[in-house]
């Protein structure tokens, strides 16, 4: 049986061939595989994988937050040296001119980019690395994995993190289905196609 489209020989499965794409067998479902909202059907976790839990991942977080902290102090200090070098400028009585609020408006937001860029590096370097994890789940004895249990790439990483910008505005739901989803996922990890398992 032959595709109309592309002309490529359909297999008996049924499943029609990417043209250019030589279909493997984990691309084709199988009894008892879970199903990705991706397409992608994942084999299931080796047996005895623990998953981790809410609590723990909590932990984890305010150790990585202890950890970007100077960070964030160097945003401070940098955003606190830009008002105070202009401090007279503000204080003359008189309407701020342009330049000057183009400088504050830059310094603020080259601060906020500044903090985002690192956090994300932080995270997807770590996260992507053979440490499998950050610092603070690496302290609580976690890694990050894909769904087959294998140590993550730097794109997949870096997906997982920007996906906590959508998880961000569930107000808190998507982070707290840690603590119910069947392998204890936060919704970017679902996003990313990760898992956050027990060493």
């Amino acid at each position: 049986m032959f595709c109309s489209g592309c002309g490529a020989e359909m297999p008996r499965s049924g499943v029609v061939p990417t043209p250019g794409v030589v279909p493997t067998p984990s691309m084709q479902p199988a009894a008892g595989m879970p199903f990705n909202p991706s397409g992608m059907y994942y084999p299931p976790v080796p047996a005895g994988v623990q998953y981790a839990g809410f609590w723990l991942r909590v932990v984890g977080y305010f150790v990585d937050t202890m950890v970007l902290m100077p960070v964030g102090l160097v945003g401070f200090v940098v955003l606190g040296g830009t008002i105070f070098a202009n401090i007279g400028k503000l204080q003359n009585g008189r309407e701020p001119d342009p330049e000057l609020i183009m400088t504050l408006v830059t310094a603020y937001f080259g601060v906020i980019a500044f903090s985002v860029l690192a956090n994300w590096l932080y995270h997807a370097l770590m996260e992507s690395s053979k440490f499998e994890g950050t610092l603070g789940k690496k302290v609580m004895g976690l890694r990050v994995t894909d769904m087959n249990g294998n140590r993550i790439s730097f794109g997949r990483a870096s997906g997982r993190f920007f996906g906590k910008l959508i998880t961000g505005f569930t107000m808190g739901i998507g982070f707290a289905m840690a603590g119910f989803t069947e392998k204890r996922q936060c919704l970017h990890d679902m996003i990313a196609g990760c898992l956050v398992v027990k060493k």
